[in-house]
């Protein structure tokens, strides 16, 4: 099954807050109004069935990507699809036990941001 980068805009919308919904995840958060609000610009890494995403919003530098959050997905998340989610991205990310959210993607480079939790 093929996995792609979406614009918001060409999101089948029903499907992706199924998908929230049925995850075990559930956050009203990752929700598509919700990130229409948060972020009009943001994009999505999508499994061609909608059973696995991870939304992505834009940096103020316009090559850079940063994940809103982890894959979400109706199934349990496997290294393998990891890897193929993070194969999609303008940028592979080395390490893959990180936080997400802490990761900039660029185009050629990748950055980790270091934040207090």
């Amino acid at each position: 099954m093929s996995i792609t980068i979406l614009h918001n805009k060409d999101i089948n919308r029903e499907m992706w807050d199924n998908t929230i919904n049925e995850s075990s995840i559930c956050s009203p958060t990752l929700q598509s109004w919700y990130l229409d609000i948060v972020c009009p610009d943001w994009q999505a890494v999508i499994k061609e069935d909608y059973s696995m995403v991870m939304p992505i919003v834009p940096s103020n530098d316009l090559d850079q990507y940063i994940p809103y959050s982890g894959i979400i997905s109706i199934y349990q998340v496997y290294s393998e699809d990891v890897e193929e989610f993070i194969s999609i991205l303008p940028t592979k990310v080395d390490l893959l036990n990180l936080n997400p959210t802490n990761w900039l993607l660029s185009s050629n480079k990748t950055k980790l941001i270091e934040t207090e939790q």
